[in-house]
């Protein structure tokens, strides 16, 4: 047997040493490393500055003619005025509004106020356009003493540290005997809490400056015993008009309603992001008194897990209790009623101070609910609406749609509404036993129980429902379904072919906030929906060349219907819809729809047990743009953001936390023009370099023949930029080029970056970038690929084509990824652009000719 290793390694630069040298070695090299952290630090934010600059001196450059990336989209769909009030230009009359298309400029945004708001219409040019033009920035009041009622800022400190370690009563007593020493010889605590009694005594008086949580007991019979739960509230309208009469949170409120629209050339097309702009708040509003504004509020309820074992859960948010399923009533109907009737007598304790306010004409209180369904739970949203589940005759939360119908999506089925609802218990209660009466309600999908939402004047909890992407798409549609189904077809072909979709996903470049699948995916399983977001936008990619036509006809339609689940996803993301991106929406849906059907049917013909695709999450798609155009965009009511708070829930978890961040630096410095060819002599993209750059600047400089003569490599201070985020020569121990699309003589390119860096000629810097150019005309081998899965196709020239671009002409970033299953007799490679990384580069994509594009 070997000897054991008598070497450690360094955490800092993982180089080996002896346990008895190891330690001299770590002081000096964590020195080290701290000082290339902070100068790290420095360096990214001094090129986020000249970033920056770069992009204001583009858009200042550019004027009213640089393109909209969103322009070609807009269509020239005009908008409905029926109730946008009269749309007015300033200082111009209503009847002034259809003049000729020389009265506005692309892109002019026009705001239309409620009616009811008393405030004219405006156009504003998109440049000057703000979203709320009364908002008047001012500095919050200061308080001189902050930290009240504690008496000093010490005991503020204090006190907030107790609480952050989460100490017990126990631990705080040690603390505070060990803090105030019993001889006054001693030097104690600077502080005026000398005990537990007294921080104690502090946060109370602390607590009650804001609205306080109250207590009450509720009591629901099950199977004859009375059963007892506790429930926490904060006063919801005294909370209400706190947050209200705060000065610091009373500029940022939308009490109007309004309704955006943008100048496409031809008419204005309506524009939706915030929910005020949305159509719900305008219909609120408009049957309103005089004076009278809507107060809305956001409904989060979600079950988080407390444990890391997943075995306790509970709601994070105002504490509904999670009642423990019981052995004992497993299937039971009644108790599946009896946890439903718990859930709402404590929702309507926690509403019970809305009652009374709604019933009062000058007060309008609606409750914009984002409550979702989750697979695993089946609890969330059937909870709310007191619906039967996903395997109810009518499952959808929304509307009465059929089982068996979820996925024709092209369908439009009654809606569901309280009126309704609250008319068929009405006839149930009519009907002689609780067999008649259940059956009765199965036909609608609905439970025999009072809604506590009822009890507040015109809440519809149907109507306030909320499509979520967390849990429809990216932990759910994708997550539950898309994903393993993928895998399971790659498994299907063998060994090698999972080890090969691991390895390309690992070979998958880096981009900003993407998660990087080091350990790949075919036998990893998340529970974090946003590692599911991120891995749906790998999948396609990596495996492409894996289930391909030839090889497996049922997968290569699977990845047919992954391409129209990204063109979904991305859509359903956008942070801005306007009439044209939601018909967008609707189209897909459409053909989503027939693709899963389709696949369905050609798994179910060779397997008849295979999956069916008939279920809630497919349906959910079909309520997507009623929600945006009710809502705003799904960001207004996602999930995401209040999942990030659900780790604070539990104790343990919540002190455990780790928080790192690595910074990397990145290989720069000045350089001797004459050196750089030699110390980078084995990447052809650097041959003849100083010729080159200096036949560029010529060329760039022609028309300033005192500039000219400069050029003369000697006397070119030449300086490389440290950029992290764009190319490094040691990214994670391997070499990191990021891709950018170039605007240049001929149109627009993709381009890697291979170095960043500065020329000064004159006293003058001019920021470069040196370029390998994918601009080669891509083949017809791969057309039918490329349509079927939707991707953007270029090919590389050789390295030695490597190129020098002002800094001013890149456009943005791209994330490529080399097409796996190209090969060529010449070595270049071909890649694919990963177009759904965000919103912009999605659309810019769909119009983009640039060169090298098939068909240009």
């Amino acid at each position: 047997m070997p000897a054991p290793s008598r070497q450690e390694q360094c955490p800092y630069c993982s180089r080996l040493f002896a346990r008895r040298g190891l330690k001299q070695h770590t002081t000096s090299c964590k020195r080290n490393f701290d000082e290339q952290q902070a100068d790290a630090l420095y360096e990214r934010e001094l090129l986020q500055t000249a970033v920056g600059l770069i992009v204001s001196n583009l858009v200042s450059a550019e004027g009213e003619s640089s393109p909209d990336p969103l322009q070609p989209f807009l269509g020239a769909a005009a908008v409905d005025e029926t109730n946008s009030g009269s749309p007015e230009a300033p200082d111009q009359h209503t009847d002034d509004i259809s003049a000729s298309e020389s009265v506005y400029n692309i892109d002019d945004i026009r705001t239309v106020y409620h009616p009811a708001s008393s405030i004219p219409a405006r156009v504003d040019h998109f440049e000057d356009y703000r979203s709320n033009p009364t908002f008047q920035a001012a500095d919050p009041p200061i308080d001189p003493c902050p930290w009240r009622p504690f008496a000093m800022h010490h005991d503020f400190k204090l006190g907030e540290f107790i609480l952050d370690v989460a100490l017990t009563r126990k631990q705080m007593t040690t603390l505070f005997e060990l803090l105030t020493p019993n001889s006054e010889s001693t030097q104690g605590l600077a502080s005026t809490i000398k005990s537990l009694r007294d921080f104690q005594e502090h946060w109370d008086q602390a607590a009650n400056l804001i609205t306080p949580f109250e207590k009450s007991t509720i009591t629901i019979p099950l199977h004859g015993r009375d059963q007892t739960f506790d429930v926490y509230r904060r006063n919801l309208w005294t909370w209400a008009l706190e947050l209200i009469q705060n000065p610091t949170l009373e500029p940022h409120f939308f009490w109007d309603a309004v309704q955006l629209s943008k100048w496409n050339g031809k008419a204005f097309e309506r524009f939706i992001d915030e929910p005020w702009t949305a159509q719900a708040f305008w219909d609120l509003q408009t049957p309103l008194p005089k004076g009278a504004k809507p107060l809305c509020f956001i409904l989060y309820a979600d079950k988080t897990r407390l444990s890391s074992f997943g075995t306790a859960q509970g709601y994070p948010v105002v504490a509904l209790y999670q009642i423990k399923d019981d052995p004992r009533y497993k299937k039971k109907t009644y108790y599946v009623d009896f946890k439903r009737s718990v859930w709402h007598a404590a929702m309507k304790y926690i509403l019970e101070p809305l009652e009374e306010p709604s019933k009062v004409p000058i007060i309008s209180c609606v409750f914009e609910e984002a409550i979702w369904r989750r697979q695993l739970t089946k609890h969330d949203s059937c909870y709310v609406v007191l619906t039967r589940g996903t395997n109810g005759l009518k499952p959808c939360v929304i509307c009465l749609v059929p089982k068996m119908e979820q996925y024709n999506l092209h369908i439009n089925y009654e809606l569901r509404t309280s009126v309704q609802t609250r008319e068929i218990l009405g006839d149930t209660a009519g009907l002689p036993t609780k067999g008649a009466q259940n059956k009765f309600l199965s036909g609608f999908g609905l439970r025999n129980i009072q809604n506590a939402f009822w009890n507040v004047t015109d809440c519809d909890p149907f109507r306030s429902l909320s499509w979520d992407r967390l849990h429809a798409h990216n932990d759910g549609l994708f997550g539950k379904h898309l994903r393993g189904e993928i895998v399971a077809r790659v498994a299907a072909l063998g060994m090698q072919f999972t080890g090969q979709a691991d390895d390309q996903i690992k070979l998958f470049p880096c981009w900003k906030d993407f998660y990087h699948f080091d350990s790949g995916f075919m036998g990893v399983n998340f529970t974090d929906g946003m590692k599911y977001e991120d891995l749906a936008k790998h999948i396609l990619f990596v495996t492409q060349n894996i289930l391909t036509e030839t090889c497996d006809k049922h997968g290569y339609h699977l990845l047919k219907c992954m391409r129209s689940y990204l063109e979904l996803n991305t859509y359903a993301a956008f942070n801005l819809h306007t009439e044209t991106t939601m018909q967008a929406i609707q189209d897909e849906l459409i053909k989503f729809s027939e693709l899963i059907k389709e696949y369905e049917q050609l798994t179910m013909s060779v397997k008849p047990k295979a999956k069916s695709w008939n279920f809630p999450k497919i349906h959910s798609h079909k309520h997507l743009v009623d929600d945006i155009m009710a809502k705003g965009v799904t960001r207004n009511y996602n999930t995401k953001p209040n999942k990030k708070m659900h780790i604070s829930c539990g104790p343990i978890s919540r002190k455990l936390r780790n928080r790192f961040c690595v910074w990397i630096r990145g290989g720069g410095g000045t350089y001797k023009m004459k050196e750089l060819p030699i110390s980078r002599a084995h990447d052809a993209a650097y041959g003849k370099f100083k010729d080159r750059l200096s036949a560029f600047m010529v060329g760039q400089f022609a028309k300033h023949p005192k500039i000219v003569p400069l050029v003369s490599g000697e006397k070119i201070s030449f300086k490389a930029f440290k950029d992290n985020d764009e190319c490094s020569l040691d990214f994670y121990n391997h070499p990191r080029y990021d891709c950018v699309i170039v605007e240049g003589l001929e149109g627009h390119f993709f381009a890697e970056t291979i170095m960043l860096f500065s020329c000064t000629i004159g006293g003058e810097s001019f920021p470069l970038a040196l370029v390998h150019p994918f601009n080669e005309p891509v083949g017809a081998s791969n057309a039918k690929l490329d349509k079927d899965l939707g991707f953007y196709r270029v090919w590389a020239r050789q390295r030695k084509n490597s190129t020098f671009v002002s800094i001013y002409n890149i456009i943005r970033g791209a994330l490529l990824v080399e097409d796996y299953g190209f090969k060529s007799a010449d070595g270049m490679k071909e890649y694919l652009v990963v177009d759904c990384v965000d919103d912009d580069l999605f659309l810019r994509m769909k119009s983009l000719k640039y060169i090298g594009r098939r068909g240009n």
